[in-house]
């Protein structure tokens, strides 16, 4: 379990190396994972050559997206290809200035490196002090395991964070930066994930019932974990959820995957039923206390038709469908059925249409059952 927030994150890999196959991108994975420990939601990640031009406009089409923080691995030490800043620069229209804290930063660094014999001077030459010249009004981060320091950029809305590609000076770097960025990364969200079994080996089955069950309980994603297909596989669903506190998480946790099981559930009958193309619909009703029960019917790849069927003071709330019209055809008892502003008494016979886009929702007000005919084409995805 951790805690999310609000904050959009980008993450930018700086290295022609990367693109080139002759490096493996293996910070952005620690970097991301770090961020959502913290509790930030990382969007996008992407790699680009060592060019202050593709550095500038990948910071400039995240702000662009609405990302608060990007964060850049690479591209900060002594060498010519070290260009990371002058992009990040270029993207937030700042001149690069020398900082004197990170020039002494630097100078401490080589004059401890030259002590133990790790270099032959500590001279600040050009490609040395380089390192200390950073977007005006920026600050440096200690890197307890390397000579070039962090950079921390705030512009209005946006933070900007540089981190160094060598692995272990990237992490060094990001832990200091830590105290500065939580403040940043806005009110939190608990997040809970935990995985389940379907019983389905099909994973083009289970997409339609995990898309079901993210409309129907609110603050979760459900991913299908992929795997070798292989007959009888039983497929995972990881579901991950976030709630205000641990309990509201893990609450919808639970209701996500019962909404899950369900929705496998009616699609596997459904593909059954749709075998039959005779059906005796009278003999198939069936209520619940509980809920409006739904009873598939037939299913195809077009349409969709179920009965539903509603002891007294159920309903089926009010909601939308942006693709598909929807039928609602009156088998027994007698309801009500809005559609939109226009709300009307229904008894057995009558028909009414729910276009797309309309809100509709059914009530039985008793004190008899109430069953429907529901026919939806295109059925939703």
């Amino acid at each position: 379990m951790s805690s999310e927030r609000g904050t959009r994150t980008e993450i930018v890999a700086v290295g022609r190396e990367l693109l080139t196959g002759r490096t493996v991108d293996t910070n952005s994975a620690w970097i991301a994972a770090r961020l959502v420990a913290l509790g930030a939601r990382v969007a996008r990640i992407v790699a680009v050559d060592d060019d202050p031009a593709a550095v500038a406009r990948e910071i400039g089409v995240a702000r662009q997206r609405g990302a608060s923080l990007v964060v850049t691995g690479g591209g900060l030490g002594p060498t010519f290809d070290d260009r990371t800043l002058a992009g990040i620069a270029a993207a937030l229209a700042r001149p690069l200035v020398e900082h004197p804290s990170a020039l002494a930063f630097v100078g401490r660094r080589y004059a401890e490196l030259a002590a133990a014999g790790a270099v032959e001077d500590a001279a600040l030459t050009p490609p040395r002090r380089k390192m200390a010249v950073l977007p005006a009004g920026a600050e440096p981060i200690e890197n307890a395991a390397g000579t070039a320091p962090g950079v921390l950029v705030v512009d209005g809305d946006l933070t900007v964070l540089a981190l160094p590609g060598v692995p272990s000076e990237m992490r060094a770097v990001f832990e200091a930066a830590v105290p500065s960025l939580e403040p940043r990364l806005g009110p939190s969200a608990h997040v809970v994930e935990r995985e389940v079994t379907t019983g389905c080996g099909d994973e083009s089955v289970i997409t339609l019932a995990a898309g079901r069950a993210m409309d129907l309980v609110p603050g979760v994603y459900l991913k299908s974990l992929p795997t070798q297909f292989s007959p009888g596989c039983d497929l995972r669903v990881r579901i991950t959820a976030r709630g205000s506190d641990r309990a509201e998480a893990e609450a919808r946790v639970v209701r996500a995957a019962a909404e899950l099981a369900a929705e496998l559930a009616r699609l596997r009958a459904a593909q059954e039923v749709a075998m039959d193309r005779i059906r005796r619909v009278p003999s198939l009703l069936a209520y619940s206390t509980e809920k409006m029960r739904k009873v598939p019917l037939v299913d195809t790849p077009n349409l969709f038709c179920d009965a539903y069927c509603l002891e007294p003071g159920q309903q089926q709330a009010a909601h939308r469908h942006a693709v598909g019209d929807k039928l609602y055809y009156v088998l027994a008892g007698t309801g009500r059925i809005r559609v939109g502003a226009e709300d009307h008494t229904v008894a057995p016979g009558d028909l009414v249409c729910a276009p797309a886009g309309e809100d509709h929702a059914v009530l039985n007000p008793g004190p008899e059952r109430l069953a429907l005919l529901v026919v939806m084409a295109p059925k939703p995805s």
